[in-house]
């Protein structure tokens, strides 16, 4: 199975703690692969709050937030 290296949200309406679960999900499982989440990208999306962001940022690498 193919690692998730990127996961890109845009133009959509998200719920920011089932979002957090799943980056969670992604990162524990892909912890003892080569290749793990590395970035999170949410483009022109609501629903997700700051609380949100801060989870996610501590979760990978890179997060980058455009409004």
């Amino acid at each position: 199975m193919r690692s998730i290296v990127k996961l890109k949200c845009i133009n959509s309406i998200i719920d920011g703690s089932s979002l957090v679960c799943l980056v969670k999900k992604l990162t524990s499982m892909e912890a003892s692969s080569t290749a793990a989440l590395e970035t999170v990208i949410i483009d022109c999306c609501s629903g997700v709050t700051r609380e949100d962001c801060d989870a996610i940022r501590r979760l990978v690498k890179k997060m980058k937030v455009y409004a």
